[in-house]
């Protein structure tokens, strides 16, 4: 337990000391952007941004693993239209994607009730989940959403079209426990803590095999109720 402790505590302590300066060469890249740049200083930039971005969601993924790990992960929930949830993953995702990368497509039933959710960190997992599709998939993935029959749980299916892994490979990387010690790259990191996240929501993720690929469902009880791993 102490030593558990203390890896919290290094994690934390490294990951804000990292922030800072990774704040800056970001804040600066956007004063560089602004002025007269010729198309090659400007292909420069963009990539010292993306991979700054990249670098920056690995730290936060890192320390807010530690807190998971800890037990100190505190949800700060409002009222949120799942799309927007949806719509700040997708953008993140297309962001820091490259040109290797499968594109994404949308189909949410706007008609879904509001959820009690924090919308960053779910917009967050739900970029997890999809970072690792689109890297693996191979061809369009498509996320839908929409209420169950029993209107007790909204759905989000991320459909991957991919024969290079498995449900059963993913779900034992998503449902991993003491994912920090078993630390096997920001992808792997990141599926895992989003199961986190949607657990403390009160919900769960599943991954289920398809003739096509896989389909990485996100539960989400509509009536809000949270619960800890």
């Amino acid at each position: 337990e102490e030593a558990r402790r203390m890896r919290g505590l290094l994690f934390a302590s490294v990951s804000h000391d990292l922030r800072s300066p990774l704040n800056a060469i970001l804040g600066f890249s956007d004063l560089i952007n602004d002025t007269q740049l010729s198309d090659s200083q400007k292909e420069s930039l963009s990539v010292i941004k993306e991979r700054a971005r990249e670098f920056l969601t690995l730290i936060q993924t890192i320390l807010d693993a530690a807190r998971v790990e800890a037990g100190q992960l505190v949800l700060q929930r409002q009222t949120v239209n799942l799309d927007e949830c949806v719509y700040d993953a997708t953008r993140v995702v297309r962001r820091c994607s490259d040109e290797s990368c499968a594109p994404i497509m949308t189909e949410i039933n706007l008609a879904i009730p509001p959820l009690s959710l924090d919308r960053e960190r779910m917009a967050d997992a739900i970029a997890a989940l999809l970072r690792h599709a689109v890297r693996t998939a191979e061809r369009m993935v498509t996320i839908r959403a929409d209420v169950t029959p029993s209107q007790r749980e909204v759905i989000v299916d991320i459909e991957v079209p991919t024969h290079s892994t498995t449900a059963e490979e993913i779900s034992k990387i998503i449902r991993s426990d003491g994912a920090l010690s078993r630390f096997a790259g920001g992808l792997t990191l990141g599926l895992s803590l989003a199961r986190s996240v949607v657990v403390l929501h009160g919900g769960d993720v599943q991954v289920i095999d398809s003739s096509w690929g896989i389909v990485v469902r996100v539960r989400l009880p509509l009536n809000g109720d949270s619960k800890q791993e």
